[in-house]
């Protein structure tokens, strides 16, 4: 009896002891609670949720109308509250790599953090690309070349070429000034030109496709120009007369009086000595033939017979 006694004892304290600690623990609940929000309890309204952002992609830095966009150039931020209403037209992240759009033309200027848009880039896949890179007026022209007249890959798109074409003269071999000249020449027929592309390569970004593979065999190699219209017909009309070959410009401007220089025609016999007529001799070789003895003997028998 006693046994039972202290049992019943015993658990109604461990009970009550329960009940307390579970009163502490939901009260001190309530007070940090109420600690936490109390303007929201005073105001009778529910605390905000907090909210998961779209991370869209935005400027790194300030770009210009019609530059290439590269993988730096971007980076991702949080969508503003004010443009959530614009998600289809916005580069999300997770639906969008930024490499993806590694080599897009932007169609307008940004600053630095701003949001782009896929009505602001000019994908290379996208069929009006290569027009996109145009400048206002300009034409395209593509052209077939041998791999010697484009360097043999050393040229990229977007360097500044002059044409040359090498010609012969339909009247070679006639007489120009009582001379003979062969009819071989060549001149510089276009100046500080634009390659828009090589092969199916439109744009030079370190990388190695398609286009530089093509450029290692024998095969003819695409070459785009970008030209003024009458620059255009004299590319074309040049292709029909002979051989074109491309020359790097460099960088740096030329000097006025070297640019005019190289628009001359120059002709074989200026370049090499054995196409000019003039240096072939024209004095003959005289040949002395020796006299026999019966002839000798006969002279010297005549001069003796004067002599008397």
């Amino acid at each position: 009896m006693k046994k039972f006694l202290l049992f019943v004892i015993a658990t109604g304290a461990l009970l009550t002891a329960l009940a307390f600690v579970w009163l502490q623990g939901n009260g001190s609940a309530e007070v940090v609670q109420h600690e936490a929000n109390p303007l929201s309890e005073k105001a009778g309204t529910a605390p905000e949720p907090a909210l998961n952002r779209a991370r869209i992609l935005v400027a790194s830095r300030p770009l210009q109308a019609g530059a290439l966009l590269r993988t730096e150039d971007l980076r991702w931020a949080d969508l503003p509250a004010a443009d959530e209403g614009n998600l289809p037209g916005l580069f999300l992240q997770g639906f969008i790599q930024p490499e993806k759009l590694s080599g897009s033309l932007i169609t307008r200027s940004v600053q630095t953090g701003q949001i782009l848009s896929a009505e602001d880039v000019i994908r290379p896949e996208q069929s009006h690309y290569l027009s996109a890179m145009m400048a206002p007026g300009t034409r395209a022209v593509t052209l077939a070349l041998t791999p010697e007249a484009v360097s043999h890959g050393l040229l990229r798109p977007g360097n500044r070429v002059d044409v040359i074409l090498t010609s012969q003269n339909q009247n070679a071999g006639k007489l120009v000034g009582g001379e003979t000249v062969s009819g071989l020449s060549a001149e510089q027929v276009l100046s500080d030109i634009k390659l828009l592309a090589i092969e199916a390569q439109l744009i030079d970004l370190g990388q190695h496709g398609m286009a530089a593979q093509g450029q290692q065999s024998f095969d003819l190699v695409n070459v785009t120009f970008e030209l003024l219209p009458e620059e255009a017909a004299k590319l074309l009309l040049a292709n029909k007369l002979g051989d074109l070959s491309l020359v790097l410009r460099g960088r740096r401007p030329a000097l006025a009086h070297k640019e005019s220089a190289a628009q001359k025609v120059v002709w074989a016999e200026q370049v090499s000595q054995n196409h000019n007529p003039k240096a072939i001799p024209t004095h003959g070789v005289r040949i002395a033939y020796g006299k026999s003895a019966d002839d000798a003997k006969a002279n010297q028998d005549k001069a003796s017979g004067s002599s008397n």
